[in-house]
């Protein structure tokens, strides 16, 4: 659990510190190989990936509906400033290998996710925010709206991570 809370912090300062200062490939650089020791770990790679993909698909939406709203933008892409850069879809695939280990005991408490998802969720993008890595369009809106779709967004990906974890047991039990 240390190791994936310790990938999962060095991944984001890489991905948030690399487009605060002009570098938006670092943190996905620096990430690639704690993701990919995350997988060496798991017994079920193939189930882990699928939901880190349904993650990050339900994450980049998400970011990238805030903005389209003009809610929020960042500092640093290597695409158009209109799409989500690629550090932010990197930070989601480093959110996911926290959900069936670090953030495991969320799962079946949905109450305590979406608390969680309600304060640590908007404490995420406002310490991004901080180090100079995403902007902050309309403040009050933005707030609530991270605030809101982090307590719906948590209890989802943590009823996600478990319908995931469930699939692989029952794989590794027929097996």
């Amino acid at each position: 659990m240390l190791l994936n809370i310790i990938g999962f912090q060095i991944g984001w300062f890489a991905c948030v510190l690399g487009a605060a200062y002009g570098y938006p490939l670092l943190g996905p650089l620096v990430a690639l190989p704690v993701i990919g020791l995350h997988l060496m770990r798991q017994a079920d790679r193939s189930t882990e990936i699928a939901l880190m993909v349904f993650v990050t698909l339900i994450g980049s939406t998400y970011d990238q509906t805030l903005m389209w709203f003009g809610l929020v933008g960042y500092s640093a892409s290597i695409w158009s400033l209109d799409l989500l850069p690629i550090w932010m879809i990197t930070l989601w695939l480093l959110f996911a290998t926290t959900l069936n280990v670090s953030l495991k005991w969320l799962q079946g408490r949905y109450l305590i996710a979406a608390v969680f998802g309600f304060i640590g969720g908007p404490l995420a993008y406002w310490g991004g925010a901080k180090l100079g890595a995403i902007n902050w369009l309309q403040h009050f809106e933005l707030l609530l709206a991270l605030a809101i779709g982090w307590a719906i967004l948590m209890p989802v990906l943590a009823w996600l991570a478990a319908y995931f974890g469930t699939f692989a047991r029952k794989e590794v039990a027929h097996v």
